[in-house]
């Protein structure tokens, strides 16, 4: 019995899947039928994580991913048209497994989870109007799931825990010394005390933050912007919604 990859069809099976032409693909096609008839089509779903077993469909494919589905359907056919456009014999597919398998965003190397996806919502203007006493706003939203591993989805819960528990510590005490050590305690000390407790607060919050991302090797929330699918619709007039 020949040996397969545990995600699917192993590489024979796709090398052997009949070419298709550029006018037979479309987006309920598989990727792997796509890929394995135009191989640069490949790069473009490893942008998102790789083509996993390719059973799927691009729609499904985009779907999952909360991907705009004609944007990488344009850029689809695009490779497709340049490779049909070239002289091509006995295509093959030739990615690696490895590089299919999905991997958590935030630490490049744990195994991904649906139930720990981190989703991030996007908005689009796509119209206004004017009446007689107020502007009217069309916007059309959209979600991304970023895949994350359960330790990474751990480690962002403990990491706000920990965190604010130290900042109410830290602002309790700080206020509490104030007081004491102040000769006379007026409206102005406390309203004084007060701003630089919450100020220390807000320091210790986002920097016991950072250290726990640095020594777990973990990406924080703010940087989704930089996830490759949140980058395409940034650049697209998508914004994140606040």
């Amino acid at each position: 019995m020949r040996e397969r990859d545990k995600k699917g069809d192993s590489l024979e099976d796709l090398n052997a899947v009949k070419p298709l032409k550029a006018n037979e693909i479309e987006p309920k096609t598989k990727i792997k039928d796509i890929v394995s008839s135009f191989p640069e089509t490949a790069t473009i779903f490893a942008n998102y994580g790789g083509i996993g077993d390719g059973e799927q469909s691009v729609e499904s494919f985009c779907f999952a991913r909360g991907i705009d589905v004609l944007s990488v359907w344009n850029d689809i056919t695009a490779k497709v048209k340049i490779e049909a456009a070239r002289p091509v014999s006995n295509p093959q597919f030739t990615v690696e497994p490895k590089s299919t398998e999905p991997k958590c965003w935030f630490c490049g190397t744990g195994k991904p989870q649906k139930a720990f996806c981190y989703d991030v919502n996007l908005v689009k203007v796509i119209g206004k109007q004017e009446s007689a006493d107020r502007e009217i706003t069309t916007i059309q939203k959209t979600t991304v799931f970023i895949p994350r591993c359960e330790q990474c989805a751990r480690t962002h819960d403990v990491r706000h825990s920990v965190a604010l528990g130290l900042a109410i510590v830290i602002c309790v005490l700080t206020l509490a010394g104030s007081m004491l050590a102040a000769e006379a305690i007026t409206a102005w000390n406390i309203f004084i005390s007060l701003i630089f407790s919450l100020l220390l607060a807000i320091g210790i919050y986002y920097g016991v933050k950072w250290a726990i991302s640095k020594i777990f090797k973990t990406r924080n929330y703010s940087d989704v912007h930089n996830y490759p699918a949140i980058v395409e619709l940034l650049t697209k007039g998508w914004s994140l919604e606040e």
